[in-house]
């Protein structure tokens, strides 16, 4: 399953992920190169969709799945917050929780990949904030004595 998050409610203040395409077809390709992965992609959904989403297709859903993955292609934040099209949703919460062997026992002890790439607006670091004492660098690379 691909969420798929490029255009968002105005009122979000968030740019539209240019090139989100790019990368839904590389996922697409290559699962398809896989073989045998069924590949659902969703765009620009809201919040309730993607909920409703996680109960049909995976909570309720009918087939046998050896395995499940889900893309998660947004803007996010650092503390596991994503946006769908109209709100923040938490991946824990909307995603993580409902594959829980008690809410999702078709899924039981089968592997579920959970991939995130989010767009972070706010900086969460500067370069010139950071610390490399002690790190291996040009002038503290550790040398081999022979």
């Amino acid at each position: 399953i691909i969420f798929n998050q490029k255009k968002f409610a105005s009122r979000l203040q968030l740019g539209e992920r240019r090139g989100t395409e790019v990368d839904v077809k590389a996922i697409q390709n290559t699962f398809r190169s896989l073989g045998d992965w069924d590949i659902d992609l969703h765009n620009d959904l809201t919040v309730a969709q993607i909920r409703k989403v996680m109960v049909d297709e995976v909570q309720l859903g009918d087939q046998n799945l050896a395995a499940l993955a889900i893309f998660l292609l947004s803007h996010g934040e650092d503390n596991g917050t994503i946006f769908a099209n109209d709100y923040p949703f938490r991946v824990d919460h909307d995603i993580l929780f409902p594959l829980a062997a008690d809410k999702c026992p078709m899924l039981a002890g089968k592997p579920k990949l959970i991939f995130v790439q989010v767009r972070f607006d706010a900086p969460i670091f500067h370069l010139s904030n950071l610390s490399f004492a002690g790190m291996p660098g040009p002038s503290n690379r550790p040398r081999v004595q022979g």
